[in-house]
């Protein structure tokens, strides 16, 4: 390891320290407005199971409750949280998205959209719950290494930033092991999980939840979306999906076609078994075995 090396690891490691100070002052604060904004336009009911005793919770989910829609960093949250809002728009329902991991659902709109969702924060904090938006972990590592690296905005993300830096200066297998261990962080951005961290943190046997895999929307989005909601989903008018495929999202081209300058780079489901290295692979299959057993059984084949 050189002078450069070292200096671009103590960079990382001070701008950590900072945001996990800044975290730390400020998450106790938001999550206390959050809440206490929502708690004086919903109607709350007693909490039960985990949470602290007795305490009040909001309700989402049920027919008369506000929809609540989570997700995870690379599980496209972006394509997911643009649908939503046009099937917000043309139900002429409000919208409220969020981006952290230490964010409340919003009991004043109609849908809420939390595009890095932490289970053990909102498990405390809600009854009910809404559609949980997943991707194979194989692929969350393949696309995120390519984002990390060269496409993702770093404006006012330092952690992202470092993990760039040092990205520039690995081999691809490297830098795809170091975003395994990037995106296995608990405080991947202040008060956020990675989005490994989040799969293997999600409690999948909570049915408030309905788990849908981002594989699976194709040109479909709409179809996906209407059966995680259920029975009330006939209420709604579900947008036209056509804007919203791969397609439509990357300029044109076929999944598998691949755009080195593009947030959608391949959008095909097997990028990860032409692109990861072995040890990779064998790790995420390991250490993420249930998940892949459950949701993507074909993974954890040659």
């Amino acid at each position: 390891m050189d002078e450069r090396d070292r200096q671009l690891i103590l960079e990382q490691r001070r701008s950590e320290r900072r945001a996990a100070k800044q975290a730390k002052l400020k998450a106790n604060d938001l999550t206390q407005n959050a809440e206490k904004a929502n708690l004086t336009s919903v109607t709350l009911e007693p909490s039960s199971g985990a949470g602290p005793k007795g305490a009040n919770r909001l309700a989402f989910g049920g027919p008369d409750e506000p929809m609540l829609f989570v997700g995870h960093h690379k599980c496209a949250s972006s394509l997911s949280s643009r649908y939503v809002k046009k099937f917000c728009e043309v139900n002429n329902l409000s919208f409220f998205g969020n981006g952290k991991g230490n964010t409340v659902p919003s009991g004043r709109h109609d849908v809420s959209f939390l595009g890095n969702a932490s289970y053990p924060f909102l498990a405390e904090r809600i009854n009910g719950g809404g559609v949980h938006i997943i991707r194979n972990p194989l692929n969350v590592v393949q696309s995120a290494y390519y984002s990390h690296l060269r496409l993702h905005h770093t404006v006012g993300l330092s952690i992202l930033a470092a993990q760039r830096r040092i990205l520039e200066q690995c081999s691809g297998d490297e830098g795809m092991a170091l975003t395994v261990a990037f995106c296995e962080r608990s405080d991947f951005y202040p008060a956020t999980p990675g989005p490994l961290c989040a799969l293997r943190q999600w409690n999948f046997e909570d049915d408030h939840f309905k788990t849908v895999r981002m594989e699976d929307f194709g040109n479909q989005i709409n179809h996906v979306f209407a059966g995680a909601i259920g029975a009330k989903a006939a209420n709604y008018i579900w947008p036209e999906p056509h804007d919203f495929t791969f397609q439509a999202m990357s300029g044109g081209r076929d999944p598998g076609v691949i755009d080195e300058n593009s947030p959608y780079r391949s959008g095909h489901p097997d990028a990860w078994r032409s692109e990861l290295p072995k040890a990779v692979i064998t790790y995420i299959r390991i250490h993420y075995q249930p998940l892949l057993e459950r949701f993507y059984p074909e993974a954890l084949l040659d």
